[in-house]
């Protein structure tokens, strides 16, 4: 597929390929990793038959554990780090900052997110070992240990494809475009995504093959010669939604995000966070432990909602 092309023309006479050199699909690191792997094999053995000359070396030892310390690993740490104090805040300004920051670094820069393929290797313990991959463990650990703290914090802060998805929504608000739909449907609508979420899950589980768990746009979005044609199409549609309707994939369609959403009905130590207006919410969110609230707390200033007073009759 265009993942493959995308490692025509790297040199493998020094170094072999890795998933520091080449970005993995996200949220398929496993699946990366192995083909990496077999690649790496096949020239090193090609490479000795053909030229007598050893291609794709192994790095030493030493070096392996050195992922660790890796620009990659301490930039997400910081990152992650700074979410909390910021949620706590309330501060709106440094929410746009930071997943202003999120996207260029967590999607441009390391195509590292949260998605179902994520939760697939979870559930079926296909997962990189800490070793090979910390900085990804870092994530996984920290989107389940706020989600126990403070419910979807994930999603409202730190998710790139989200906040992609937000400064669209904010840009079709400018714009005049934007849309809601009456509660009534609101409240069914939101519903989708957990169907999406147990169809998926059968899907894989019935035919063994996480295939189906690899329809979100995000997962694609930022992968650098990723994007197929079909998966262009539907990113397109998805961020064109944004523009009359907020957070249009968040809202409806992600199966992740329904995932992440059970964790509203915990929160242990939402107490902590700024008392959110439920009044001020254009997203139907009525209570603290409401599944459909990503916790973006943009009821705080209400500068984005402008909500009418006919969405909560």
């Amino acid at each position: 597929g265009t993942w493959l092309q995308g490692l025509v023309g790297m040199d493998l006479s020094q170094h072999p390929l890795n998933l520091q050199r080449v970005d993995a699909i996200s949220g398929a690191t496993v699946s990366s990793k192995a083909a990496l792997e077999a690649i790496n094999r096949s020239v090193a053995a090609a490479g000795h038959r053909a030229f007598g000359k050893r291609f794709a070396p192994e790095p030493p030892a030493a070096a392996a554990g050195s992922a660790l310390w890796t620009p990659r690993f301490l930039a997400t740490l910081a990152l992650l780090l700074a979410s909390i104090p910021i949620y706590l805040s309330g501060s709106e300004r440094a929410r746009l900052g930071l997943l202003a920051t999120n996207i260029a670094v967590l999607g441009l820069w390391l195509n590292s997110l949260v998605t179902e393929v994520d939760l697939i290797n979870v559930l079926l313990g296909h997962l990189a070992s800490l070793r090979d991959n910390p900085q990804h463990w870092l994530l996984l650990g920290f989107v389940g240990l706020t989600g126990l703290s403070f419910g979807q914090l994930w999603c409202g802060y730190l998710c790139p494809f989200g906040a992609v998805q937000e400064f669209v929504s904010r840009l079709g608000r400018r714009l005049g475009l934007r849309r809601y739909v009456q509660r009534p449907l609101g409240l069914r609508l939101r519903f989708v995504k957990f169907l999406l979420l147990a169809l998926m899950l059968s899907a894989v589980i019935v035919s063994g093959d996480a295939f189906w768990a690899s329809f979100d746009p995000m997962q694609h979005l930022f992968g650098r010669g990723h994007l197929q044609q079909w998966m262009a199409v539907i990113t397109v549609l998805v961020l064109v939604g944004n523009l009359f309707y907020v957070r249009f994939w968040c809202r409806y369609l992600c199966p992740m995000g329904a995932f992440l959403a059970l964790s509203n009905k915990l929160a242990l130590l939402q107490h902590l966070a700024p008392a959110r207006e439920f009044r001020r919410c254009d997203l139907g969110v009525r209570h603290e432990f409401d599944v459909d609230c990503i916790r973006c707390n943009r009821c705080l200033s209400g500068t984005d909602t402008h909500v009418r007073k006919s969405h909560h009759d």
